[in-house]
């Protein structure tokens, strides 16, 4: 399989990209397999509900290591969102999107921690001078910079982008309406007034607005939390088999086994 042309020339030709959020390597070839533009990794919180203070259920050294393994296994560009503490500081942003970049990572995307209100001007700081520590740090990665997935749009918002683009951002993460819905209006300011590619993010899945968002020239829509979806299927499904005492009610359901060789990988010696 051959390697799709690299993201920063994707994005420059103008073509509106999907993202959907893994969380190991078996969902990241089935994003692959599919057809989607790119796979990203995130905060992956614990579905179970058992992390305290809805902490990611990861380490960044986990996260770190499922990267390594996704990169050997997909030729899909990837994406990481940077844990908090991974860009405490510009030298630790740095460092570990050095080591993110170097382990099969094409982007990284630095985000506003603070999902409601306006950030604190010390954050904002932070976040430019880390995208400065990136770029001088990671010769051809992508850096996104912007609001945090499911952010509101407060009355600083486009300046601190119009920073973040400054400081070296490609690619501005936007929120779309915090209604649910897709605010066309702001989009179209916000893409107008920063003069940038824009990424925005989705929780979990919806075609219709993914069509409606790429119509308005959105550069990047990334679908995240998707497990949050196929977890409770798998849950359904498993129920249902044990009710029922046999696989009959889901094999109509399950892959061939030459699609689950394909994605384990088991005939890529043949």
């Amino acid at each position: 399989m051959s390697a799709p042309p690299p993201l920063r020339e994707r994005l420059a030709s103008g073509q509106g990209l999907v993202a959907i959020e893994a969380w190991d390597v078996l969902s990241a070839k089935v994003v692959t397999s599919l057809g989607f533009d790119v796979v990203s990794f995130g905060t992956l919180p614990d579905v179970g509900g058992g992390t305290p203070g809805g902490q990611p259920s990861w380490s960044p050294s986990e996260l770190l290591d499922v990267v390594f393994k996704t990169a050997g296994e997909v030729t899909t560009p990837i994406l990481v969102e940077l844990p908090p503490e991974c860009a405490a500081t510009p030298d630790v942003a740095a460092w570990w999107a050095r080591a993110f970049q170097h382990n099969g990572a094409d982007a990284i995307e630095i985000s506003e921690v603070a999902p409601r209100g306006s950030q604190p001007d010390s954050a904002a700081r932070n976040i430019v001078a880390s995208i400065g520590a990136v770029a001088e740090a990671c010769d051809g990665l992508l850096i996104v910079a912007g609001a945090s997935s499911g952010a509101e749009v407060d009355p600083g918002l486009v300046e601190r982008l119009t920073r973040y683009r400054d400081a070296g951002a490609h690619v501005l993460s936007v929120p779309h309406d915090p209604r649910g819905g897709t605010d066309q209006g702001w989009l179209r300011r916000a893409r107008s007034q920063l003069g940038a590619p824009v990424l925005v993010s989705l929780e979990g899945l919806a075609s219709s607005i993914i069509e409606d968002l790429l119509a308005l020239g959105v550069s990047i829509v990334s679908a995240r939390r998707v497990h949050a979806l196929a977890y409770p299927t798998l849950l359904a499904t498993l129920e249902k088999v044990r009710g029922e005492g046999s696989l009959g009610p889901v094999a109509p359901r399950m892959p061939t086994f030459q699609t689950v060789l394909e994605l384990v990988g088991f005939n890529r010696f043949e």
